[in-house]
């Protein structure tokens, strides 16, 4: 009997190592994929004339005031896909009109934090806001207002963390009577990011950082898709292609290969988390987080737990309502979630946890006041490539928020939101 244990002892550690040897080819072969893909390019790109972004230590950073940039856009395979102007202001707010700190006579004021869905292409939604809700005399009777000021405070890749330092730091001086806080079911995973502009050689790059300094021989910092360049540069397609690779070498040089991680099997987790509701993958990706680290789109740092996060996303919100008159929290519904929460009138169950944690505060789910019950084929038309508004999406969105506050407003001197 002891020998036949023995050699079902050997038989189990003799597959243990074929299975482990097994994975270390799976793990070097699928690392020379990436890399060889990686290396192609492969990520779309965005080229900008000239530096559009300031970096500050309290609140991660901030827009250059006064630019008009024509930022390009393209795809994985070096193609146009479209050119968006970007206009900020005096105080570099992503706006067509000038700000004050000071407060006007008779103006009711209203403050917007949020992510790149709020610094928004083109015609932005704040400004489209502010129009909509300048044309409306019976709000501006109730509101006792002689005007409606609208002041974008939004900006790109940050999360709920984010939006409470950027209250403490700038909102707070311009004394708004509403702080509007627009939020996607993604900016509760966002952790705190600095934004820097650096000199990549040939080219600037925007380098995203997740912790101080933010300089590239940060651990945490890396390059983005955002490439400073002269517009003669990103004309020429061979250019181009060549100012690419310039990035993508950068890009890959800071990624881990020769890490101990489970890149592998973080791919299936991810997969299975995509096409299937299968609650193991669920669970080792959501909770024990279990995701793909050797990426090329470089995005904000985030939280792998979603109790961590949820919890980081209450304190800020809370924050927020602490040191405002008034707050309001709007769900800003996006692809693919749009299609979930409008059609089905069903929220991100994420978002439903972080509702119960801020009670009184609530989450207005935006969804049920875009359009007159419109399809996927119209929901369609509100977005560009990459999800984010176009200018008829940004009007959509500032219509619903006007029928949303003149509902909430309809017969009261003054919002009282919490």
């Amino acid at each position: 009997m002891a020998p036949m244990k023995k050699k079902a002892w050997q038989n189990l550690l003799l597959l243990f190592f074929a299975c482990s040897l097994t994975y270390l080819f799976l793990e070097a072969g699928y690392r020379f994929y990436l890399y060889h893909r990686f290396s192609q390019g492969g990520y779309s790109v965005l080229y900008v004339s000239r530096p559009n972004y300031i970096f500050d230590e309290q609140s991660g950073y901030r827009h250059r005031p006064n630019l008009d940039l024509l930022i390009q856009h393209y795809g994985r395979n070096n193609e146009y896909l479209l050119t968006i102007r970007q206009k900020t202001n005096n105080h570099g707010h992503v706006s067509r009109r000038d700000d004050v700190v000071a407060r006007v006579p008779g103006e009711f004021r209203i403050a917007v934090i949020g992510d790149s869905f709020t610094d928004c292409a083109n015609v932005n939604w704040p400004d489209a806001l502010e129009e909509v809700l300048n044309q409306d005399g019976a709000l501006k009777s109730r509101l006792h207002a002689a005007t409606i000021k609208v002041i974008n405070f939004g900006r790109s890749g940050i999360g709920v963390e984010q939006f409470a330092a950027i209250n403490d730091h700038e909102i707070i001086a311009y004394q708004p009577d509403l702080v509007i806080v627009s939020l996607i079911a993604d900016d509760i995973y966002r952790k705190f990011i600095w934004l820097a502009d650096v000199n990549a050689g040939e080219f600037g790059a925007t380098l995203i950082a997740g912790s101080l300094p933010a300089r590239p021989e940060n651990v945490d910092a890396a390059f983005s898709r955002v490439v400073i360049v002269d517009p003669a540069g990103s004309d020429n397609p061979e250019k181009r292609e060549e100012l690419r690779g310039q990035l993508s070498r950068k890009i890959i040089q800071r990624l881990r290969w020769f890490s101990p991680y489970p890149e592998v099997l973080a791919k299936i987790v991810q997969r299975m988390e995509w096409y299937s509701p299968q609650a193991v993958a669920k669970f080792l990706g959501s909770h024990v987080g279990l995701k793909p680290r050797l990426d090329i789109t470089q995005g904000s740092p985030r939280y792998d737990n979603p109790e961590a996060a949820i919890t980081a996303g209450a304190q800020a919100l809370q924050r927020i309502a602490g040191k405002s008159k008034n707050i309001l929290i709007l769900l800003n519904p996006s692809p693919p979630d749009i299609y979930r929460e409008l059609l089905e009138q069903k929220v991100p169950d994420d978002i439903l946890r972080l509702e119960k944690r801020i009670a009184p505060l609530s989450i207005v789910n935006m969804g049920p006041y875009m359009g007159n019950r419109p399809d996927r084929q119209e929901i369609d038309k509100w977005y560009i490539y990459d999800s984010h508004f176009n200018d008829y999406g940004a009007r959509v969105y500032a219509q619903a928020i006007h029928k949303y506050l003149g509902k909430y407003w309809s017969g009261r001197p003054a919002p009282q939101i919490h």
